[in-house]
């Protein structure tokens, strides 16, 4: 009887990457990154470099826990935002592509060294706080975060970045107004908890895994929304402004809150790359 010759790596890495898509809509990019973790950024597909055996049972290890519907983000400890690598948790919200949107509209209203003072509400991982700290050079920033699991991770990011014009504050957004008592801000930035509680759209990885306090909110999703508006009004100079991110059937109903809340301008509610509406820009009228 001829003895059977075992699969390749490369046969290994195509039995997984089909495997990991029963729970992943990023299969490859996710096998590709666990790879490189195990054996350097420089493994790509195709290339010749082979695992050892101790390599291979950790790989084995960690699509296991992918498989399981583990975030590969939370297996890695780490994620990109921004051009930033972020340490990452279960205390926080996984960055992702449609929150860099807010950097990119703040950027093209607000130039590094203008002296802005800033505020960061439900900050997470820091990723919004320490990407315009990075591209604004802001005089100060506020990095509101109520949760001592994420504040932990928080603390880490800021000291690895080494940035000193973010101040944390380790509160509920609603307390900000007692918090920071003498300074108005000229710019808010947020991604708060938008989803209804009763929402089925939510995969069942996010909700099994990520922090549901930074993902639901009462009312359809929009009491977080509808309170971080208020505490903004308070705390913004006038014209200065909010861009926040929502749920992509939210457009109506927001807009309706800030024309209910009187001293709000809507600027715009750009649409995420997708072509969903996604980030709202609106602007404290003048008194």
């Amino acid at each position: 009887m001829p003895n059977s010759t075992p699969p390749s790596f490369f046969d290994w890495l195509k039995q997984k990457k089909e495997q990991l898509k029963s729970v992943s809509v990023s299969a490859e990019t996710d096998l590709l990154w666990l790879a490189k973790s195990i054996l350097g950024e420089q493994w790509s597909w195709g290339s010749s470099i082979e695992p050892s055996e101790e390599q291979m049972t950790e790989l084995e290890s960690l699509v296991e826990r992918c498989l399981a519907g583990e975030p590969v983000a939370y297996i890695l400890g780490e994620w990109e935002f921004y051009g930033l690598t972020l340490k990452v948790g279960p205390g926080v919200l996984i960055p992702r592509p449609e929150t860099e949107l807010v950097v990119d509209l703040a950027l093209k209203q607000y130039s590094r060294g203008e002296g802005l003072s800033l505020a960061d509400f439900g900050s997470g991982s820091g990723c919004l706080a320490l990407a315009l700290a990075k591209h604004l050079e802001p005089s100060s920033l506020f990095a509101v975060e109520p949760s001592e699991q994420a504040l932990q991770i928080l603390n880490e990011n800021v000291k690895s970045h080494s940035a000193a014009c973010i101040r944390i504050l380790p509160c509920r957004v609603q307390d900000v107004v007692d918090q920071i008592q003498d300074e108005s801000l000229d710019l808010i930035v947020a991604n708060p908890p938008y989803i209804a509680e009763n929402d089925s759209d939510v995969g069942q990885w996010v909700h099994k895994y990520e922090p549901h306090v930074a993902l639901y909110s009462e009312n359809q999703g929009l009491k977080d929304i509808e309170d971080w508006l208020a505490v903004s009004l308070k705390k913004l100079k006038a014209k200065g402004r909010y861009y926040f991110e929502i749920g992509w059937k939210q457009s109506e109903a927001v807009t309706s809150l800030l024309k209910e809340s009187d001293g709000w301008n809507l600027i715009e509610i750009v649409k995420d790359y997708s072509g969903h509406p996604r980030v709202v820009v609106c602007e404290k009228a003048e008194s």
